[in-house]
């Protein structure tokens, strides 16, 4: 089989390069060009060669040892994936999957904390990947969606009072709850004692002394009071009824909690009557 009937034979059936023992740069050109991922079978294959693979099939990139910096860049521009074919990526190629999909961070190696933001701020859900995110990822993350916090063990004390105050749902991603924990997010969100099992109840006298505390203050949360008035479970958990939780905030509660509790329990009349 003489060179350029090798060459010939190649252009119609470039897998024949499995077959030839040293083939020259003329035929491993020839090969790549038809088909890049054939780089595979080759063994040294020289920089013209490991090129023309990438430029006919990106994914080659897999089957290059050691690829420089630019043939990297040219893969992962093609396809975001590709990055996942490179060891020890560096920032600037990481970066440049990420452009193109957070789910790029899955095959980043200890990346800084940009590359982490750059990701979660495109997805939240990019946050699963990231080993040990930083308190100001985390915090990106759950302020797209408190859910962020199920891929959080542990997570920061910001994150965690974050996600609860925006979704008390949240609270069934938190780990060792004790009681002054429990007692800590419902000072956030009064909506935790809806979420709460049984054997999590806060007795009375100490769910009494931390609202007695809260509706006090005098830049109380309006929306805090509203929900406290209007929370359901706090009724069927300690017997309280509306007007036992609007004497509640008249004897303890700030000018600003008694005004938005009577202007709640007046619009749940009008509504009542309404309906």
């Amino acid at each position: 089989m003489n060179e350029p009937i090798t060459v010939e034979r190649l252009a119609n059936n470039p897998y024949m390069i499995r077959y030839i023992d040293h083939p020259s740069q003329d035929l491993q050109l020839a090969a790549v060009r038809a088909n890049g991922l054939l780089i595979q079978y080759l063994s040294e294959p020289d920089r013209d060669v490991q090129e023309a693979a990438v430029a006919q099939a990106p994914e080659a990139i897999r089957y290059i040892k050691n690829p420089p910096e630019a043939l990297c860049r040219q893969a992962i521009a093609a396809n975001w994936y590709n990055l996942s074919y490179i060891k020890q990526p560096s920032a600037a190629l990481v970066r440049l999957a990420l452009e193109q999909s957070p789910w790029a961070i899955r095959y980043a190696v200890r990346p800084g904390e940009e590359l982490q933001l750059l990701a979660v701020q495109k997805n939240w859900e990019a946050l699963q990947y990231i080993k040990e995110p930083t308190t100001q990822v985390q915090l990106a993350a759950i302020r797209q969606s408190p859910e962020a916090l199920r891929y959080l063990d542990p997570a920061a004390p910001e994150a965690e009072d974050l996600a609860i105050l925006t979704d008390a749902r949240t609270l069934r991603f938190v780990h060792n709850l004790s009681a002054a924990r429990i007692l800590h997010f419902i000072s956030l969100n009064i909506l935790v004692c809806t979420v709460l099992k049984k054997e999590q109840y806060i007795p009375e006298k100490d769910i009494l002394q931390l609202l007695q505390h809260i509706v006090a203050q005098e830049d109380v949360p309006e929306k805090y009071i509203r929900n406290f008035m209007n929370c359901r479970s706090l009724n069927q958990i300690y017997h309280w009824t509306p007007v036992d939780k609007l004497h509640l905030v008249y004897q303890y509660g700030s000018k600003r909690a008694k005004r938005i509790a009577v202007d709640e329990r007046l619009r749940f009349k009008d509504t009542k009557e309404v309906i």
